[in-house]
């Protein structure tokens, strides 16, 4: 049977800082009290939205924990400092090319490194370093006797640190970043997390040559091993 009753709708869109739409709906017109709870309701939905997302590149919802998301064990698949590759380095000192007993010869040094981050949920953090440094011998024109060669040294490091998230500061929200504290030298390394999800994590870390006062800014990708 027809009520003769028409439901009036209104369209309601929820935009972030960029002007894009994050949350769209289509709320029934409603009485003044009505309105306000369904006010009440956008904000607390504002302030959780806010809360899980901290970094710019976060992502807009994740049902863990920013603990739980860096709890585990990482592997740093990109390194760089100033926007070069820091995890495969060629000292520029280390290259030379020359006239030697075989004519014409470059010998260069490459050193890779392999770095894994393990955070533990007690503050528990350890780094294992590894360091593959790779000497090279190339000989332009090969004879039996003459032959190129390559070296390898490898080495593994272990340091054991404490780590744990920064409190909000000034602009800076809650767990917005991370901090390293090695406990015998006191030396604390800080890092803004630029992204956080389950399997990735994006770090950045601003720094100052204290001896030739030249800032530098290095950034990581790290990538959960599962």
């Amino acid at each position: 049977m027809d009520s003769g009753v028409t439901l009036k709708f209104k369209n309601y869109s929820i935009f972030d800082h960029t002007g894009k739409i994050i949350f769209r709906t289509k709320i029934l017109k409603m009485r003044p009290l009505k309105l306000i709870v369904c006010i009440l309701l956008t904000i607390t939905f504002l302030n959780f939205w806010q809360s899980c997302k901290k970094g710019p590149e976060d992502p807009f919802f994740s049902i863990h924990s920013r603990l739980a998301r860096v709890t585990g064990d990482w592997n740093i698949t990109e390194y760089r400092v100033n926007g070069k590759d820091s995890l495969r380095v060629v000292p520029p000192g280390d290259s030379l090319t020359f006239i030697g007993a075989c004519g014409e010869e470059t010998d260069k040094k490459v050193i890779n490194y392999e770095f894994v981050w393990s955070f533990d949920k007690t503050g528990f953090f350890q780094e294992k370093l590894n360091v593959d440094t790779t000497l090279i011998f190339d000989i332009v024109n090969n004879t039996p006797i003459c032959e190129d060669s390559t070296h390898i040294d490898s080495s593994t490091i272990i340091t054991i640190k404490e780590w744990n998230f920064s409190s909000g500061v000034g602009s800076l929200k809650n767990k917005e970043q991370l901090y390293i504290l090695d406990n015998e030298t006191k030396q604390v390394l800080l890092y803004d997390i630029i992204e956080l999800r389950n399997n990735e994590m994006k770090l950045l870390r601003d720094t100052i040559d204290p001896v030739s006062n030249q800032s530098s800014q290095k950034t990581y990708t790290l990538s959960r091993i599962k």
